[in-house]
């Protein structure tokens, strides 16, 4: 997992980078600024307008007692879809453009839900060194284990 991490982290401003400079070379560069700058503010204007409709049928679900589970799953990826059309870069708003689509947030927060369910339901592996099996634990010396029965 962390190598996957420094991947992204490494590799997704190369990528971006790479695609400003297709995009300049073929619209021009002030056009590429003012297309990044341009999809932001969009992407975020559509981010608040879904986030409020978001928080209004919540505050619904709730007054009628029901949980509202579905409202925190499309606002867990909306946050996200607003964090990716904040930074600059068309790769960046594709995935955030993609996040603003209520089907696949809601499927995407179905399978997380499905995946976190089956690996909660998988036994605990115990951790080993060689030939030896470590468990952790805690130890307390007490008064009778310092007392020698004589026999």
């Amino acid at each position: 997992m962390p190598f996957i991490f420094l991947l992204v982290l490494l590799g997704l401003p190369l990528i971006e980078i790479s695609v400003f400079i297709e995009v300049g070379s073929e619209i021009g560069g002030l056009l590429t600024l003012l297309l990044t700058i341009g999809t932001a503010a969009l992407g975020i204007f559509i981010v608040r307008l879904q986030g409020l409709q978001i928080m209004a049928e919540m505050k619904q679900s709730i007054a009628l007692d029901s949980p509202p589970m579905e409202g925190l799953v499309h606002g867990f990826f909306l946050f996200f879809a607003g964090l990716f059309l904040l930074i600059p870069g068309f790769i960046t708003d594709f995935m955030g453009a993609l996040l603003l689509v209520p089907a696949l947030r809601l499927y995407l927060g179905r399978t997380g839900l499905a995946t976190m369910i089956l690996n909660k339901n998988k036994q605990p592996q115990n951790k080993s060194h060689g030939d030896n099996i470590i468990i952790e634990g805690q130890y307390e010396k007490t008064e009778s284990d310092d007392k020698v029965k004589k026999t």
